[in-house]
């Protein structure tokens, strides 16, 4: 059964330096063999995934304060020499992207901007007739209330500026309305010719697309959803051609204001390897500073009584930079990515690095004591940090690999804990009442068939269809009962108790977590 080193044995406490030094060089021979094994599995198919493991673990923090996070993001924004993204226009691919989400999820910030900007809204509609019936194209018929998105501006706009525009309103009839009885009569805007005039409002009134009536329209930016792309684009050109101080501000404010762990996993990603190390490094920083509420507001307060930190967030809010991406790959994978480095493992593809591995692990278990294990954590205390956290990670994995293969019934579960001190009671979870039925009418068709076979009467009948669907209805509860069991032995749970905490586990917690 594996040793969690939860506790140092005492025989071990007053080791020499000199017989530490030995153990702990043996082990890390041992982990340096199987660094490479490890390695070569989260990249066969490239870094992508990994990387993308370690976006989310960064996501997970969440104690960055709001004004730390929006720091974070638009250091990156204003760094020089932008990358180009994947056509080739310039622009950062980061920036397009925090753009995208700020359009979806807050486009009102993007509207104000753009209702602002007349120009680009005519050349939107110009020469787009299906842009301009989605928004125009929605007046009002008998018995609506109110004419909708550009169709009220239009309405609007005409009775007020009647003098200047009227006759620039296109009908469909041999006929055009006049303003006092299209005013008495709004469903007569139904006969107007949308596409015709929203050509001549582009061509003969310029004032149509400043004025008041249609830039509130605008505002709430639901136009946006008509053509995404065209927008960001224009926005994007803002930020770095004019310098837009609005387009900057509402970036910000989007910023301070999103889901970091959402920010993370949706831009981290399009990062290069330089940045997102530059990224994380200004990510232990800050929270290297956190413990003096520098720059938190009350709910950021708030977040981080309530928070359990991670590996990651641990490790860096030491302020320590780490000097290498793929070092931070190997050790989020070891630590969090465990059951993924095993999925890995089983596919046939691996077969090579399978055998040696395991090979690997028989001769660890076999030659290896649980003092070059202590005597390893002793060392790392002389080690680089970066380059010790890698020995821990890989250990760490070693263990959730041996936890796999031996944690797998509730017995094997509870001589674990046993064995390494952990304290723990059987958590009550009652059976749902359809296991309780179903364990009590397999319970009774068994009973009935054992009193059947007592009472000694063997008489030879034809079985009928009943009988076969009664057979089989025994033999489907049989397997569903087994079911039960092997499911409710899965959700086995425990109270655990270590370093006067408790918690409850299940037993597919155990290999992944402990």
């Amino acid at each position: 059964m594996t040793n969690l080193f939860v506790r140092v044995p005492d025989n071990l406490v007053s080791s020499s330096s000199a017989y530490d030094g030995m153990q702990s060089t043996k082990r890390i021979r041992m982990l340096e063999r199987l660094e490479p094994l490890i390695w070569k599995l989260i990249t066969a198919d490239g870094r992508s995934e990994a990387r993308l493991w370690l976006c989310n673990a960064v996501g997970s923090i969440n104690t960055i304060c709001r004004r730390g996070q929006s720091t974070l993001f638009l250091d990156i924004l204003r760094s020089p020499n932008p990358p180009k993204d994947e056509e080739g226009r310039s622009g950062q691919m980061l920036a397009r992207q925090l753009l995208r989400i700020l359009c979806e999820k807050a486009p009102e910030k993007a509207g104000k901007i753009i209702s602002k900007r007349s120009q680009i809204l005519q050349s939107f509609f110009k020469g787009h007739t299906r842009r301009i019936l989605q928004w125009f194209d929605h007046f009002a018929g008998i018995g609506e209330s109110e004419h909708k998105r550009g169709a009220k501006s239009i309405s609007q706009f005409a009775f007020v500026n009647r003098d200047i525009c009227w006759d620039e309103l296109e009908w469909k009839g041999r006929h055009g309305q006049s303003p006092a009885m299209v005013a008495t009569k709004p469903h007569y805007f139904m006969d107007l010719d949308v596409l015709k005039t929203v050509e001549n409002f582009i061509e003969n009134v310029p004032e149509f697309w400043s004025s008041e009536q249609f830039t509130k329209i605008v505002q709430d930016g639901e136009i946006i959803s008509l053509d995404l792309e065209f927008f960001v684009d224009e926005l994007l050109e803002m930020m770095y051609r004019y310098d837009s101080s609005e387009v900057w501000q509402a970036v910000q404010e989007f910023l301070l204001e999103e889901n970091f762990c959402s920010l993370c996993q949706r831009l981290l990603i399009l990062l290069s390897d330089m940045e997102l190390l530059t990224f994380l490094n200004a990510v232990g920083k800050i929270l290297a500073s956190r413990n003096k509420h520098n720059g938190f507001d009350s709910r950021d307060k708030v977040e981080m009584k309530t928070s359990q930190f991670s590996w990651l967030e641990t490790v860096m809010s030491t302020g320590m930079e780490c000097q290498s991406l793929d070092e931070l790959l190997l050790i989020n994978a070891c630590i969090n990515q465990g059951h993924q480095i095993l999925r890995l493992l089983r596919d046939e593809e691996h077969e090579e690095e399978r055998t040696n591995l395991e090979r690997i692990m028989l001769e660890m278990k076999q030659s290896s004591k649980d003092s070059e294990h202590w005597a390893l954590r002793r060392e790392c205390i002389h080690m680089k940090k970066w380059m010790a956290m890698k020995f821990l990670a890989i250990e760490n994995w070693v263990l959730h690999y041996h936890l796999s293969s031996e944690c797998k019934t509730v017995a094997s579960c509870e001589s674990l804990f046993t064995l390494n001190g952990i304290q723990f009671d059987r958590y009550s979870n009652e059976l749902s009442s359809i296991e309780k039925s179903l364990r009590s009418s397999h319970g009774s068709k068994k009973s009935k068939k054992r009193r059947k076979e007592k009472s000694g009467k063997k008489k030879r009948r034809k079985l009928s269809s009943n009988d076969y669907s009664s057979a089989s209805g025994d033999e489907d509860m049989g397997k569903e009962y087994a079911n039960i069991l092997i499911r409710s032995e899965l959700e086995e749970k425990w109270i655990l108790s270590t370093d006067n905490n408790a918690s409850i586990w299940s037993m597919v917690r155990v290999s992944n977590m402990l």
